[in-house]
């Protein structure tokens, strides 16, 4: 039996201490494979530099067509899981908000601690789309990819694309249903 939380701050250590995105794949994959998790090649195989190509043209379009305002102290990349429309496939859910909190490790406890919700902040990630369809096909292993490697997933485009784009706020990272973390 895989432990979560273990892993999950593998995941973290693994983001935080990478500086390049395809390094900080390649250091998830390798923790993944620690905690007993087989990832296929084509998966293991992502370019993760890719990835953030992708997200940072979203989240340059989203914040290009509502600008952050100054309070905002943080940025939150959200997962969550959705529901492809038409169908009752589950998807992976990501997007990007921001709150104004002045703590270290700023909480989200209420819909209202996110007081940057821009219009369109949904994003569109190949990368947890690929994770996602894993899951799916993981059986009894399914919280091992739509958890630890979801989050470690999330992490990378959201850590580089930010920073490409200059965007200097407190970086979150994490799930609608609880457990996030400071990446930045």
């Amino acid at each position: 039996m895989i432990d979560l939380g273990v892993t999950f701050h593998a995941m973290l250590a693994a983001v935080r201490g990478a500086q390049t995105a395809d390094d900080a794949w390649k250091e998830v994959v390798v923790v993944a494979g620690q905690m007993g998790v087989v990832i296929p090649d084509d998966l293991r195989q992502v370019s993760a530099e890719a990835e953030v190509q992708i997200i940072a043209g979203q989240v340059r379009t989203i914040v290009e067509r509502n600008p952050i305002p100054p309070s905002v102290t943080f940025l939150y990349f959200g997962l969550f899981a959705a529901v492809r429309l038409g169908s009752d496939e589950e998807a992976a859910g990501f997007y990007v908000a921001g709150g104004s909190s002045r703590d270290a490790e700023p909480t989200i406890d209420r819909p209202k601690d996110l007081v940057y919700s821009p219009l369109g902040r949904y994003l569109e990630s190949p990368l947890l789309d690929r994770v996602k369809a894993e899951a799916l096909r993981a059986g009894e292993d399914y919280n091992s990819y739509d958890y630890a490697l979801m989050f470690g997933a999330a992490a990378i485009p959201a850590k580089f694309a930010t920073r490409k784009l200059g965007l200097l706020q407190t970086l979150l990272v994490g799930f609608d249903s609880g457990d996030r973390a400071v990446i930045t």
